[in-house]
This record gives structure tokens, C-alpha cells and sequence, in this order.
């Protein structure tokens, strides 16, 4: 019934019964050139949809050390520069241990990074430390803290075209956002944040 619904062949009763009789070859051409063109006339409107697709932002959300542990991994994969902004301390008890494996790993990698982060103690301890050490680190890693006061919380990196916005509440959250239009705004800021850190830090590190 399916090859007769294609019209390969056609049927007619005899005195001997049922006779099928196959249509000529050609028409198969036939029916696939009538298939190619009903498909090239909405070809143009497959393309826009497939680009209008292509400038959509792709969000996705990870959830717990295991998930923040996919993140980094799949950042350390980028050979981009890694801009990170946020509460060091928080990033650091949410994940015991992955800080100091994270940015050694940027480092093996050649990967250049810039930190801002929350002027707590211990991140002013690490400033410390890491301007003064000739390590791999301190050569890929610059880094410069902002005021307690500005009520730092959570964070967001940013690494080529993607996004990830980090949450440090009862459950770690990370949400990737691919989106180059969003990863340039989220730029913008960081870049500002970076310029405002420099005087202040020059001050608090004398």
C-alpha cells in the first residue's frame, strides 16, 4: 500500500485476479525531482531560521561541585583570556581544593587570566604572594580586589563568547550563557570594575 501511495505501480482486476502493474522507472526521477524542488522553494526560510538560531543565546545551568567542576573543566579547554570577578573566599569553600588546581592548570596551559576579586584578607594575602614570586602563575595571572563595601557576591566569568554566572548560596549554581553580544556587555563591566580596582589597590597595598 505505501509503494502504491508513492504511485510506483498501479492495479486492475483480471479473470486470474489482482493484476500490478509497475509504473516506468522514470518515474522515480520523476518523483525525486518533484521532492527537489518542493524542498529548494523553502530552502531560503530553513536558512533564516537556522541563523536567527545561531544568535539566539544558549543558556545552560550546572548545579553542585560536581557540576562546577564541568564548568572549569570545559573554561580550561578555551585558549582564551579568563576574566573572573567575584567573592574568592565563597568560590573557594564551595569547592575545596579546585582554586589552587584551577589556576595551575591556566597556567600549564598558557592561558592568561585576570582576577577581581573581594578584598577580603586572604585574597590580599595571595596579591601578596603572587606579585612577588617569578612563577608561571604570577607570569598568565593578574590580579587586583575591590572594597568589601561594594558588597561583592557570587561572581561571573567571562572567556571568549561565553558567560558563566556563579551563585555561592545553599546550592552552588552555574549558568554558561554562549551569547558574543552578552559576553561583550559583561566585558564592558568587567573592564570598568578593573580600571576603578588599580588606584584603590595601589592604596591598600602600600
Amino acid at each position: 500500500e505505501a509503494l502504491k501511495g508513492r504511485g510506483l505501480f498501479s492495479t486492475s482486476k483480471s479473470s486470474r485476479g489482482l493484476l500490478v502493474i509497475a509504473r516506468d522507472p522514470e518515474h522515480l526521477l520523476n518523483d525525486q525531482k518533484e521532492r527537489y524542488e518542493k524542498l529548494s522553494s523553502h530552502i531560503s526560510d530553513l536558512k533564516y531560521l537556522f541563523t536567527l538560531d545561531k544568535h539566539e543565546p544558549g543558556v545552560r545551568m550546572y548545579e553542585g561541585r560536581e557540576g562546577l567542576k564541568e564548568v572549569l573543566q570545559m573554561l580550561l579547554a578555551s585558549e582564551d583570556e579568563v576574566c573572573i570577578y567575584g567573592d574568592g573566599d565563597a568560590f573557594k569553600k564551595a569547592i575545596p581544593g579546585w582554586t589552587d588546581h584551577y589556576s595551575t592548570e591556566r597556567a600549564n596551559r598558557a592561558i592568561r587570566s585576570r582576577l577581581l576579586l573581594k578584598a577580603s584578607p586572604e585574597v590580599l594575602a595571595s596579591v601578596q604572594v603572587l606579585t612577588s614570586r617569578q612563577s608561571a602563575k604570577a607570569h598568565f595571572s593578574t590580579i587586583r580586589v575591590l572594597p568589601s563595601a561594594l558588597g561583592v557576591v557570587g561572581g561571573f566569568d567571562v572567556v571568549g563568547d561565553k558567560l558563566v554566572l556563579y551563585s555561592f548560596e545553599e546550592t552552588v549554581v552555574a549558568v554558561v550563557i554562549e551569547s558574543k553580544i552578552i559576553s561583550q556587555m559583561m566585558m564592558g563591566v568587567f573592564n570598568m570594575l578593573w580600571t576603578l580596582a588599580d588606584p584603590y589597590q595601589k592604596i591598600l597595598l602600600k
